[in-house]
This record gives C-alpha cells, structure tokens and sequence, in this order.
C-alpha cells in the first residue's frame, strides 16, 4: 500500500484504500503509484468521490472480459479452421476415390 501521500493532499486514508482495491482489478495487491496518484488528485478536485473510481474500475472489468473473449474466440476460430481443413482433405479422399471406381468400372455399362 501507499506508505508516503503529501500532506497538503488532504485525503482521508479509507480513500486511499478503496481507490486502491478500485484499481486493483486483478487483485494482485499492486497498482502503478502514478495511475494511483493521478486518480487521488482527480478525487480530490471532484465532488463525485466515489463515481470515478468506480467507473475506472468497471471499465477495466470489461475490457479484462474482452481480453479474455478475443483469446477465446481466437482459439475458437483456430479450431474451426483446423476442423474445415479436415473437412476438405476427407472431401478431396472422396472424390479421389470416387474417380478411381468410376475409371476401374467397365465402359460398356449402361
């Protein structure tokens, strides 16, 4: 946690502690000091205490959920296109055989 804040800050410690579980979205028990210090001072110019940080931690929410949804849906698309793949080698087998029975039978065949 923050052990040094200056003291003209005038901000009360509960502030800092739930401005730093906000930015902690990962909840690995870090921030970076400059986004902590920036959103402090921002805090303390507003009158809206608990909108911003709020609204900087869902938005980091959802874009973690996004993250995650490309890296899914990439690895979903992966696996489609190997599957197709699949697909259209069994396709060219087929008609391969299917060429191969249709020249091995007899041509007086009606």
């Amino acid at each position: 946690m923050v052990k040094y804040l200056p003291n003209d800050m005038d901000i009360d410690a509960s502030e800092v502690a739930g401005t730093f579980k906000l930015l902690d979205v990962h909840d690995g028990g870090y921030v970076n000091i400059d986004e902590l210090m920036i959103t402090l001072f921002r805090l303390q110019a507003s009158s809206q205490v608990v909108d911003l940080p709020s609204l900087v931690h869902e938005s980091r929410k959802v874009g973690c959920h996004l993250v995650k949804a490309t890296q899914a849906s990439d690895c979903h698309i992966s696996e489609l296109k190997e599957a197709l793949s699949q697909v259209q080698t069994l396709q060219s087998q087929s008609f391969a055989v299917l060429l191969n029975l249709q020249a091995s039978e007899p041509s007086g065949r009606a």
